[in-house]
């Protein structure tokens, strides 16, 4: 009967002291299943973790997460959309030229509100479709310096005249610091040096500042396409946790409920929402 009562955490923490006690050692999937249920995360984004999720929660409580609503976004405008429409459709979609032609009339057009989001919107298509010769046949052999970059200056168009400002370059997350910092004060751990604990390193973090301080609002990470499966996991689950840590800041500060981050491996990409 008590089994049956558990919750999802005591379920995820018990299959952690499990894991912990073990003295053969951890393989790579074992030790990032471990390291998820250590921070009370489900991972229903990689088809690896969902078989070993599924053998210590129950049907109903996999369900329950399954079916857990995410907050809607805003998004576009309705102005926006039909812009985008009209831009970009079934009779234009093979001519990238007169797509281009079509955006630089518009953004003529919407030059004097530079800081709207249909300006954005016409700068981040213009960017994007003028990047199409970039992209070659050994996509799969770039590095993810290459494919991040082409990214990073859609995501500064973006948030260009906002509060949210881009840290790149294997930066550390100021959440995940901090946190080492109160971990080793409530173990007990003295250091004999003057550094600091170096936190996780992480390619693109979201970060906005209030009252002169700085504060994280998501982490981000680029994997290349042909990146191995043991990677790409190890690098998702870190950059999860790492999300989740951010989270239970903003959660314990009353700024938000949720935020948006994203994984990626190549041009392919994880939109993830911690809740």
């Amino acid at each position: 009967m008590i089994e049956q009562q558990a919750t999802i955490q005591d379920r995820l923490l018990a299959s952690a002291a499990k894991s912990l006690l073990n003295k053969e050692g951890w393989s790579n999937q074992e030790e990032i299943n471990t390291k998820l249920c250590l921070s009370s995360i489900v991972n229903l984004i990689s088809s690896e973790s969902v078989p070993f999720f599924n053998t210590i929660l129950t049907s109903s409580q996999m369900t329950a997460l399954a079916e857990f609503s995410v907050p809607k976004t805003s998004g576009l405008s309705d102005e926006c959309i039909a812009l985008f429409d009209e831009l970009i459709n079934e009779s234009t979609i093979m001519e990238p030229e007169s797509i281009l032609e079509n955006i630089y009339r518009s953004q003529a057009k919407y030059c004097s509100k530079r800081n709207s989001d249909i300006f954005k919107m016409l700068c981040i298509l213009q960017q994007v479709i003028s990047q199409f010769d970039d992209w070659s046949e050994q996509a799969d052999e770039e590095s993810k310096t290459t494919v991040f970059r082409r990214f990073a200056i859609l995501i500064d168009i973006l948030c260009r005249h906002t509060l949210t400002k881009m840290k790149d370059g294997e930066c550390v997350a100021q959440t995940t610091q901090d946190e080492c910092i109160a971990l080793q004060a409530i173990a007990g751990f003295i250091s004999t040096s003057n550094e600091k604990p170096y936190g996780s390193k992480i390619d693109l973090i979201a970060t906005t500042r209030l009252d002169g301080r700085s504060y994280d609002l998501s982490s981000n990470e680029w994997k290349k396409q042909n990146a191995c499966s043991s990677i790409v996991l190890k690098q998702q689950a870190k950059n999860i946790r790492t999300n989740a840590s951010i989270l239970s800041r903003l959660l314990r500060m009353g700024c938000t409920n949720s935020i948006l981050a994203m994984d990626w491996k190549g041009w392919l990409h994880s939109l993830m929402t911690n809740i």
